[in-house]
């Protein structure tokens, strides 16, 4: 839900097509760079206690984004 409305706001914006693909790419490439990674990590640790504390750092990241755009912080470039 957040890359689409990441690209919806963008559509209007010029050159609409590089900004869209940009976000695409911002949202790809951490899974494909992370993935093996957090593999080691899920098999070396305790994988409730990681779950838990990556879920939460994902939680804390929304919150905060939501707030900050909430205050007309963020913008779009």
């Amino acid at each position: 839900m957040q890359t689409v409305g990441a690209q919806w706001t963008l559509v209007t914006e010029p050159n609409a097509a590089t900004l869209v693909s940009l976000v695409q790419v911002a949202t790809t490439l951490p899974v494909m760079l992370l993935s093996l990674p957090s593999g080691v990590l899920a098999d070396l640790l305790d994988r409730r206690h990681l779950l838990i504390s990556v879920q939460t750092a994902m939680a804390l990241t929304a919150g905060l984004l939501a707030v900050l755009t909430w205050a007309g912080v963020t913008t779009l470039r």
